[in-house]
């Protein structure tokens, strides 16, 4: 299960593409299906990744990759968990960044 803590947020001065860093545990199967949408407000922009579709930069991480982001516009991101045995739910890394 991806937790809060696991996301890393690069500053967002690096243009129309957003990279997420997702720490994941490679012996937790269930944190693969996990998924992070990135979303604008006006509802313009929307995309959803799931963990597993990410790059694999180093062991026990996964880079996804939000293209295509419109400047100026307000965004948030929502981690959803599924449903875990153990947990899950949604939650949001940020709400209302202006890129």
């Amino acid at each position: 299960m991806v937790e809060p803590e696991d996301i890393e947020v690069p500053d967002f001065r690096i243009g129309m593409v957003l990279k997420l860093k997702v720490k994941i545990d490679s012996d937790d199967e269930a944190a693969y299906d996990d998924t992070v949408r990135l979303f604008s407000d006006d509802g313009e922009y929307d995309r959803t990744l799931q963990v597993r579709d990410g790059e694999e930069l180093e062991e026990g991480t996964s880079t996804l990759t939000f293209d295509g982001i419109i400047h100026g516009k307000t965004y948030s991101v929502e981690v959803d968990q599924g449903e875990e045995e153990y947990g899950g739910g949604k939650y949001f890394i940020f709400k209302d960044r202006q890129i």
